[in-house]
């Protein structure tokens, strides 16, 4: 399949629906996602690309503060990032991304108030870059494809809202432009690594895609749609709801009952090999 730059409507519609809390997926979940039934899949994406490079972002993929790491003891944020890099964990990749980015969006909010004076940040950047120097904002990339290569988890959502030049995606991109192309091939793989050790942004997003891209592919997007859901009913041992029963039955209208069962049997496979993959530890 070719990755035109199409891509990015359908993986920017799912990533940046969970994070800014309408993804139809999902209903009443507090642990990652808190959603409700929203509009079709191209309304989506119209309306949360205008989200996209916005500092108010999932405290998950770019880190909330349960999740990032902070100065220890007399270790300085930069120096933490070069011991998480220096590493060679995907896992401290991502963990030292997450430092820099936080500091990144607490500039950008500050930059912001100072174009609205009503608004306010809610952590100024010196608390939350210290010492990170220029030199470690740019290497950022570096970690973070680091850890999406690896399938790390949130690591896809988080190269998704980097947006093709670290800028955010604001929908004033050439889409024929090589730079998008290149962008959208990456999350494409990384959406794919991702799915490999069951990072659920990544299975709803390639469920997305493979419903809404040209060629559409049905069976891919059920089996990727049943996998996200195995993984979570793995997690949390609850029932499937009413919104995935639904979205089972909208995908099976253009499949036969034979395509319907395999491309479910296929779903269940790949949650399997997730698990192997050490998708619930």
């Amino acid at each position: 399949m070719s990755f035109r730059p199409k891509l990015f409507a359908s993986v920017i519609a799912i990533t940046l629906a969970i994070g800014v809390g309408v993804i139809y997926f999902q209903q009443n979940r507090s642990e990652q996602i808190n959603g409700g039934q929203g509009a079709t899949p191209v309304a989506r994406a119209d309306t949360l690309s205008k989200s996209i490079g916005s500092t108010n972002e999932t405290a998950e993929a770019v880190g909330n503060k349960n999740s990032v790491p902070t100065s220890v003891d007399s270790v300085t944020k930069s120096q933490l990032v070069e011991k998480l890099r220096a590493s060679g964990s995907p896992i401290d990749a991502f963990a030292a991304y997450k430092l820099i980015r936080a500091c990144i969006v607490a500039k950008r909010a500050e930059s912001e108030v100072d174009q609205n004076p009503e608004s306010s940040p809610k952590i100024p950047s010196a608390q939350e870059c210290e010492d990170i120097s220029p030199g470690q904002m740019v290497s950022r990339f570096q970690l973070l494809e680091k850890a999406a290569k690896f399938g790390v988890h949130g690591a896809m959502y988080a190269f998704a809202l980097e947006g093709p030049d670290g800028y955010g995606y604001l929908g004033t991109e050439d889409p024929t432009s090589p730079a998008m192309a290149e962008w959208t091939k990456r999350i494409h793989d990384y959406q794919e690594a991702g799915a490999r050790t069951g990072d659920r942004y990544s299975l709803m997003s390639l469920s997305n895609y493979y419903e809404n891209e040209e060629p559409r592919d049905f069976s891919k997007a059920l089996s990727y749609w049943v996998a996200q859901n195995e993984l979570e009913k793995a997690k949390t041992g609850k029932a499937d709801s009413k919104i995935y029963l639904n979205i089972i039955a909208r995908l099976s209208l253009s499949l036969t009952p034979e395509q319907t069962a395999a491309a479910m049997f296929q779903g269940r496979q790949i949650a399997e090999a997730a698990k192997a993959n050490g998708a619930l530890k």
